[in-house]
């Protein structure tokens, strides 16, 4: 709970208007569910794309975002604006993958490391950070993977596939509140987020090798 009151702090539909955010939104922080009828939207998290544009341009330009006729400064990171896509109210979507799709939404909204000079330059540029632990931005799926091309997939330790991965394999091993079908369920998500993983990167952060997890959040390094 403490983890999601950090990261999500505004929910909103797939119907309201986020300008321009929600194109920058697509290309960093897509939560996407493969079904037979091809890739979903679960979610997005726009707030991390909102605190690059108010980085990039400036800290005393006045970036907010306006919802429900409030205007919010985009001056942290963890602002926690997630807008739900097409897939998170579908009927076989359980509730624990929803739960899942906040806590992977959430990991979108730690710049893990901080943002380097250099990646601040290339923002102002159009070009997002090289190192994608700021945002946990995601890569293209490789050749052979269901979703090859699109933007789903993680390539380095702790990203948001394997930090919902973990809450998905814990919820079912000890969720008392759970059927046996919800545990199943879990688990199955919890192996389709860890497929996104790079297989060495994801072995690594399992067995120890990357250590604990670094769940900080940075600024602008000097």
């Amino acid at each position: 709970v403490r983890y999601l009151d950090e990261r999500v702090n505004y929910i909103f539909s797939s119907e309201s208007d986020t300008d321009s955010l929600i194109q920058v939104g697509r290309r960093m922080s897509d939560r996407v569910s493969q079904e037979s009828s091809g890739a979903v939207v679960m979610a997005m998290n726009i707030g991390m794309a909102g605190w690059l544009i108010h980085e990039a341009v400036g800290p005393n330009q006045g970036t907010f975002f306006k919802f429900e006729g409030k205007k919010i400064p985009l001056s942290s990171s963890r602002i926690g604006l997630i807008q739900l896509g097409e897939g998170y109210s579908r009927d076989n979507v359980s509730s624990l993958e929803r739960i899942e799709t906040l806590v992977h939404e959430g990991r979108h909204s730690d710049c893990t490391g901080g943002l380097s000079q250099s990646d601040l330059q290339g923002l102002r540029l159009g070009v997002l950070p090289s190192d994608h632990a700021c945002g946990h931005t995601h890569v293209a799926c490789p050749e052979g993977h269901p979703l090859a091309g699109l933007m789903a997939c993680d390539d380095h330790p702790w990203g948001a596939y394997t930090v919902g991965a973990v809450f998905s394999i814990m919820m079912s091993r000890s969720c008392e509140n759970c059927t046996e079908s919800e545990k199943q369920m879990a688990e199955l998500s919890a192996l389709d987020s860890l497929s996104r993983v790079d297989e060495t990167i994801m072995e690594g952060s399992l067995n120890g090798e990357y250590g604990a997890p670094d769940m900080s959040s940075q600024g602008v390094r000097d």
